[in-house]
């Protein structure tokens, strides 16, 4: 369970005694965190196969996972109202059937959303997509965390403190090699045991425990927001593989076996927001407002592109690409 916040599962028991609450809550917030649970169990057959889905409804660990939007179910979906002490859960489709809120009366919680209050939400697409195609339902003044984080650091950037903290790493495997192999080095190049053993640290692709790529995969801020609430609050937050002890999709638990769970992303995505929001400024002073007028709005674009696709004149792309190609090598030299 989060420490920081209290998490209440809204469904039938409990809904006509606090859905006026909760009404007035989310009216008078500004910010808040929104996050969904999905199931898409009844998915095209050509996916199953692309997915290497078995007969358990299970998909394949190597495989990339593909939903399909036109058949996703949102199962629940949870809030937090900023600076609340109290996070909420509400079940729509999850296996205790008894217990769901039909959506018609759950809307009214998103309905009650003032006109100048934002959604924090991370991967927003996602959200907007599967509310959209699953409910018909569109989200509107929407922040998207990992937009924010993707604007505010690069993929492999991470804090002074954190690296002096972790040494070495992987690395300390290779140091007796690497004293002993450049102890002494020829000006005029490496020779073959010398340039084997940089190339283990440097290598472009490696991923091994000794390379650099390795080392600053464990240090980064990350995008994903369990690594992002690690890397900035140093909480564990609980993993899809954890809640879900070996069911094959979020239909087949129960509300309150998903409950906190859920209600931890709508949580920890307001926190991210009041921490990488300053970030933006301090990289740029035109990001923020970059970010808001340029970055963020395009997350409606990626979702309009996930649910309905996109059409581009391959042939102008590629002239443009050579041209570009051109300019940038002419820069160059």
């Amino acid at each position: 369970m989060n420490p920081h916040v209290k998490g209440v599962l809204v469904d039938a028991r409990n809904w006509a005694g606090i859905k006026d609450k909760l009404i007035s809550e989310i009216a008078a917030s500004g910010i808040i965190g929104f996050d969904i649970e999905t199931q898409d169990d009844a998915r095209h057959d050509g996916l199953n196969q692309f997915m290497k889905v078995d007969d358990e409804g299970f998909k394949s660990k190597g495989k990339k996972l593909v939903f399909d939007t036109r058949r996703t179910v949102v199962t629940g979906f949870s809030w937090y109202c900023d600076e609340a002490d109290q996070a909420y859960y509400l079940n729509l489709a999850h296996a205790d059937v008894e217990n769901r809120i039909p959506w018609d009366e759950a809307r009214q919680l998103l309905d009650a959303r003032g006109p100048d209050a934002h959604l924090i939400c991370h991967n927003a697409p996602f959200e907007l997509t599967m509310m959209k195609t699953s409910l018909g339902y569109q989200l509107t003044n929407v922040i998207c965390t990992l937009q924010m984080a993707v604007s505010a650091f690069n993929e492999d950037q991470y804090p002074k403190d954190k690296m002096v903290g972790a040494g070495f790493g992987g690395m300390a495997n290779l140091l007796p090699a690497l004293g002993e192999a450049f102890a002494s080095v020829d000006p005029e190049g490496l020779d073959e045991r010398q340039s084997d053993l940089l190339g283990k640290v440097i290598g472009k692709t490696s991923t091994a425990s000794w390379s650099y790529n390795d080392y600053t995969d464990k240090l980064t801020y990350g995008y994903g927001l369990k690594q992002l609430v690690k890397s900035f609050f140093e909480y564990e937050q609980t993993t899809f593989e954890q809640v879900m002890r070996g069911r094959a999709h979020m239909g087949q638990l129960t509300g309150e076996e998903v409950c906190a769970y859920g209600l931890d992303d709508a949580y920890w995505t307001v926190r991210l927001f009041h921490r990488i929001l300053p970030m933006l400024p301090f990289q740029n002073d035109k990001l923020l407002t970059t970010f808001f007028e340029q970055e963020n709005p395009m997350i409606y674009v990626f979702s309009e592109i996930w649910e309905n696709g996109m059409k581009i004149n391959l042939e102008a792309v590629q002239r443009q690409r050579q041209e570009e190609r051109a300019i940038y090598a002419d820069a160059v030299r």
